[in-house]
């Protein structure tokens, strides 16, 4: 399935997301994609939206790249991308972060309901840009928790995971393992 963000028609890629305990697949990080090939990648995508876009039209691109991400995993076979199974993971954008005062992820929630995707199980990973500003962090993780999603941390070492145990719990610590 593909959407318009802006002046990019756009659909999903997913990469793999390890748990390096089990060694397994335990779910796909939701990207956009542009609907050419060797066109933009999804950060140069949003930078271009972001440059523009007041803080409403921000919040409901990316309701609808959330949305579209949903639909694009569970389209195949009802199991997941390819039959696999496992938990979509979303990103969130510091500035929507920001811009939204409540109810972070109420709004996907209702729409997964609406599109009886409700079961199926999603990660918000919450940017790194906001691991120092602790109340913002404890807001929108208590406010994804509360509508059902687990959240995800990214921590750039164990280090800096574990300042983060001692400040929130997230439901998941992610560690790049391409060290970037």
């Amino acid at each position: 399935m593909l959407s318009r963000i802006g002046a990019d028609t756009v659909g999903s890629r997913f990469e793999a997301v390890w748990d390096i305990d089990a060694g397994a697949v335990v779910g796909h990080e939701a990207r956009l994609r542009h609907a050419r090939e060797g066109a933009v990648e999804e950060q140069e995508i949003w930078e271009r939206v972001l440059s523009g876009a007041d803080d409403d039209l921000l919040v409901s691109l990316d309701q609808l790249s959330s949305i579209l991400h949903a639909v694009n995993y569970c389209r195949e076979d009802g199991a997941g991308i390819h039959g696999r199974r496992g938990s979509l993971h979303l990103n969130a954008k510091p500035r929507l972060l920001r811009s939204v005062e409540d109810h972070h992820g109420a709004a996907f929630r209702r729409a997964l309901d609406a599109l009886r995707l409700g079961h199926m199980p999603v990660v918000i990973q919450l940017p790194i840009a906001i691991n120092d500003q602790v109340s913002l962090l404890r807001h929108a993780l208590a406010n994804y928790q509360l509508n059902g999603f687990n959240v995800a941390v990214y921590a750039r070492d164990f280090v800096q995971a574990g300042a983060i145990l001692g400040q929130v719990r997230p439901d998941l610590i992610k560690l790049d393992a391409g060290g970037g």
